[in-house]
């Protein structure tokens, strides 16, 4: 039979159109299709293709559409697409725009102006408060411009999207004492300081920061004199503060007045020399001769034996110009520096030419070279410009100054000396081998006031007669230490002074013990009887006559249980429910399968052969492991979250926090949407299981128990 079978592209969605011959078919798509003999098929043939070049164009739709056909309506000037049920225009064409895609795609799609707009200039503010871990979605991603705010409980993680290539401008507004890391899911990440905005990219596996050249731009715009550099720091002017050399202070500037008869280089103020005036007994005469008050810059002791007035005017010395700011007029001269000269001496354009034609590669000047010796960094407390011609770099570092003793755990040599108290002081003040002398020689008033006994920070000589009694505690000094009778920390040492000294010598625990115990009258014995020695955990003033020796032992404190060793607990034991990081399984277990729960009062109790941990609602954060012991092996539970990267059905593996030594014995998945998620496998260290389409971005709560 002359027939033939025409087959669509799909022949799942359509049947093959059949072609009888001498047949010619028009009412299955908007093409003539001509069977084998058909008349006048030639002309029909070149209408279709004339059909198929112009897309169909007219006003009126074709008849018989199939679906994917295309049609150029001439009434609107569009491109429309038969969709299988109707026409749709294809936008863009004709219009000159086309849709804006979703912030964050990344496909082949024609980005729009907005699109692009978005991705650079985008901003967006994001809630991260008490969340340790934050997934941002594609489309919140696509922006360019991040902020992060809310109070932060515990570091916060922000999952960027994996297998995207983009650079952020990232905010840092959050509050509380924890970090803000942005990062891939399976990659590194990086810090944001708090209050701070960073530039930072992702390399489609770790995200990094975007080096930025600031002071070369500064500099660019500025100039290296501008004075930027302050206004960077401080938002002021520099010429707003006065240098270290030679200040040139404006105003009233103030100072404090030195004690009358000082002669040092402490500045003088107008009352320091109003006094040192009333009280010279030198006869003194005054001079009225304005010819004598002269300022002609030359050094001279003088011969006249008057004073001038208080009120007298030097003239102005219009020859030179001031040592505060001076304006120099014509061409000023000053002796060049040696190359390489870093002190405050003035730099002569020769020496500026020669210094930066160094830096620069130039020939004539210094080529700089980089010191590397580490013998030739020092730190030894003596100011001096130095001789080398080489400069440190810049990660260079000072070495310990071994000349000076250090603000913590100072070991003095030699023989240190101090101020002595005035007797009777009980402070933090460093005691002298004369006030320890001075003190035992006192016969003691032993004090059981703990209200008396503090730790406030103040320096203070005190009043009261009595001293503390040898077991008393004082409380905890929760202050700084202050700049001055700084209280050290660590174990400070110092040489011990021969017995009997009375100097300002600081006095060791053992030249004290010696001298206590040694006599010089009344002096406070030894006890070395354990049962003095007591650990209650109560702070008390004490009422013992006796001081504790620097080797005594405190007893181990019965009436508490070890925290490392194993308990056995008495009577009703309980603990916060609502914290779980509180808990811990009493070691009386014998069995590792025997069951711990909290009764209605909270109460530890162990029954038959299942367990239930009752933790409350506290949070331990979104990854970790709690160990609990018992005999034979440890009760392990294992927490950690996984965000699933893909929209389609898949696996999912994730690493546990920690190896399980011998084995797993159950676990449980929570996912973050209403979805059906079904295990496929876990062992020792990794957890697998599958997931349903739609899912990019969920996260799955995992909780694994072993031992």
């Amino acid at each position: 039979m002359d027939e033939f079978h025409l087959n669509w592209s799909n022949d799942a969605i359509k049947p093959p159109i059949v072609v009888e011959a001498r047949d010619r078919v028009t009412d299955v798509c908007s093409l003539n299709l001509y069977g084998k003999g058909a008349v006048k098929y030639g002309e029909g043939l070149q209408e279709n293709l004339l059909r198929l070049m112009e897309n169909f164009c007219s006003n009126v739709a074709p008849p018989f559409p199939t679906k994917g056909q295309l049609w150029f309506d001439t009434s609107a000037d569009t491109l429309q697409v038969y969709n299988g049920a109707s026409w749709t225009p294809i936008s863009g064409l004709g219009s000159g725009t086309v849709s804006t895609q979703p912030a964050g795609d990344n496909d082949a799609s024609v980005a729009t102006t907005a699109f692009v707009q978005t991705a650079i200039a985008g901003r967006i503010t994001k809630n991260v408060s008490n969340t340790p871990l934050v997934a941002l979605t594609q489309v919140e991603a696509g922006n360019g411009i991040i902020e992060f705010s809310g109070a932060l409980d515990a570091t916060t993680n922000v999952i960027v999207p994996n297998g995207v290539s983009k650079k952020w401008l990232v905010l840092n507004s959050t509050s509380g004492a924890h970090d803000l890391i942005v990062k891939t899911l399976s990659g590194t990440g990086v810090t944001i300081p708090k209050n701070k905005t960073l530039f930072i990219y992702s390399d489609t596996v770790n995200v990094r920061t975007v080096d930025v050249d600031v002071l070369s731009q500064v500099l660019a715009s500025g100039g290296a004199g501008s004075g930027l550099d302050a206004d960077l720091l401080d938002g002021q002017q520099g010429s707003f503060y006065a240098p270290v050399t030679s200040p040139a202070l404006q105003g009233t500037p103030t100072a404090p007045t030195a004690t009358t008869g000082t002669n040092n280089t402490q500045i003088a103020t107008t009352a320091f020399v109003e006094t040192a005036i009333q009280n010279s007994t030198s006869s003194v005469s005054l001079g009225t001769d304005a010819a004598d008050i002269k300022m002609d810059g030359t050094v001279s002791v003088g011969t006249k034996n008057t004073a001038a007035k208080s009120d007298h005017i030097h003239p102005t010395d219009t020859s030179r110009a001031p040592l505060a700011s001076p304006a120099f007029t014509g061409v000023p001269t000053a002796p060049t520096a040696t190359s390489g000269t870093n002190t405050a001496q003035l730099a002569t354009t020769a020496f500026v030419a020669a210094a930066v034609s160094g830096l620069t590669g130039g020939g004539g000047g210094p080529t700089l070279s980089f010191e590397t010796t580490s013998s030739n960094i020092k730190a030894d407390g003596v100011a001096s410009a130095g001789t080398l011609g080489t400069v440190p770099r810049a990660d260079h570092i000072h070495p310990t100054d071994s000349t000076r003793a250090p603000v913590n755990s100072p070991n003095f040599t030699g023989t240190p000396t101090g101020p002595t108290a005035t007797a009777g002081t009980n402070t933090t003040q460093l005691a002298t081998t004369a006030f320890v002398a001075n003190a035992v020689n006192v016969s003691l008033n032993l004090n059981n006031t703990a209200a008396l006994i503090t730790t406030n920070g103040i320096q203070n000589a005190g009043t009261s007669s009595s001293v503390a009694r040898a077991d008393h505690v004082h409380p905890t000094d929760t202050t700084r230490a202050p700049l001055n009778s700084p209280t050290f920390t660590g174990t400070p040492t110092a040489p011990t002074a021969p017995t009997g000294t009375s100097t300002t010598q600081i006095a060791t625990t053992a030249f004290v013990a010696s001298a206590v115990s040694g006599g010089g009258g009344g002096g406070a014995g030894l006890n070395s009887t354990n049962s003095v020695i007591t650990m209650n955990g109560i702070q008390s003033a004490g009422t013992a006559t006796t001081a504790a020796r620097a080797d005594h032992v405190h007893p181990q404190d019965t009436s508490r249980a070890s925290l490392i060793a194993a308990n056995t607990f008495t009577g009703a034991n309980t603990f916060n429910s609502n914290t779980p990081s509180e808990f811990k399984m009493p070691p009386t277990i014998t069995n590792p399968a025997t069951s711990i729960y909290t009764s209605s009062n909270n109460q530890v109790a162990t029954v038959g052969n299942a367990y239930t941990v009752a933790a409350g609602n506290g949070s331990l954060g979104s990854t970790g492991f709690k160990t609990w012991p018992a005999p034979g092996g440890n009760f392990i539970m294992q927490w950690t979250q996984a965000i699933i990267t893909s929209n389609t059905a898949g696996t999912f593996s994730k690493t546990l926090p920690l190896t399980f030594p011998t084995g797993v014995t159950s676990g449980s998945l929570t996912p973050g949407y209403s979805v059906a998620l079904s295990w496929y496998s876990y062992n020792n260290s990794s957890i697998q299981f599958n997931y349903p389409a739609n899912c990019l971005n969920m996260p799955v709560s995992i909780i694994i128990i072993g031992y």
